[in-house]
């Protein structure tokens, strides 16, 4: 057994793991994602820095797509894993239902430690499910974009405020990107987030998995948008002129290095 299959076997057993997975159903929803919130990845065009929905700037020092699994704040308390695909794209990008349900939650988001002023929507298939998927940070598609100010008017899809209970469809129009900045607060950007998940129910607490979204494609679409969330993360390997951003040898599917992560009381375990 390898030191690093030696390490996650431990942090399973310290964690729970094993039985949370016997007890979750685990890999099997009822649905499938027809997109993964944005629909251009690409093509990628060198003299812009262009790909699809994606722009690559100079003076911003984020990723632009941030995988599945990428350590946040390495070596501090803080550390930990990535849950989500998080995109840092214009602020002006559109995003779309990515799968049919219902609304269990909507927040709005104040800016306080960190820029936020938007949405957070939680779908689930059917209302009684433990699976949903969250979308963090978006913006009313009546918004004016071009605007710094905050915008906090309703997520309005197809005539309709949506509340508690809405129910949506999949390839709807749900609105643009949240926002975010740079560290040093200088750059204004637009940001989204995807997460597909369970809750896991252990004793008085509700602790969470967290999946690697490209295993959960409808299979008519899963290769197209594979190989579209592999070419955004070599496209910006080739602008960055750093071939080695993305450890892609190591991910278990494009854009994820890991294919579960166990989050309980504010910490992440990869689950390979």
């Amino acid at each position: 057994m390898g030191n690093k299959v030696l390490i996650y076997f431990v942090a399973l057993v310290l964690c729970g793991c094993n039985a949370v997975m016997e007890e979750s159903g685990g890999d099997d929803p009822s649905f499938g994602l027809q997109n993964l919130l944005i629909l251009n990845f690409g093509p990628y065009d060198p003299d812009t820095g262009i790909s699809g929905d994606f722009e690559f700037i100079s003076n911003y020092s984020n990723p632009f797509f941030d995988e599945f699994g990428r350590v946040h704040s390495a070596g501090t308390p803080a550390e930990s894993h990535n849950p989500t695909f998080e995109y840092k794209v214009p602020r002006d990008t559109k995003v779309y239902f990515p799968i049919s349900g219902y609304i269990s939650s909507i927040t709005w988001q104040p800016t306080e430690s960190y820029k936020q002023d938007d949405w957070e929507l939680v779908i689930k298939p059917t209302l009684g499910s433990n699976w949903l998927i969250v979308i963090d940070h978006v913006t009313s598609i009546d918004c004016d974009r071009s605007s710094m100010s905050v915008c906090n008017n309703p997520i309005v899809v197809n005539g309709q405020e949506l509340s508690e209970g809405s129910e949506v469809n999949a390839g709807d129009l749900l609105g643009y990107v949240g926002n975010t900045e740079n560290s040093d607060g200088s750059q204004p950007f637009g940001r989204t987030e995807i997460t597909i998940g369970e809750y896991i129910i252990e004793g008085n607490q509700d602790n969470f998995i967290s999946y690697c979204p490209t295993n959960y494609l409808v299979p008519e679409i899963k290769d197209q948008i594979r190989a579209a969330v592999s070419e955004i993360m070599e496209s910006y390997e080739s602008w960055s002129r750093n071939p080695s951003f993305y450890d892609q040898e190591a991910m278990v599917a494009p854009g994820c290095l890991y294919t579960k992560i166990y989050e309980s009381q504010g910490e992440t375990t990869p689950i390979p």
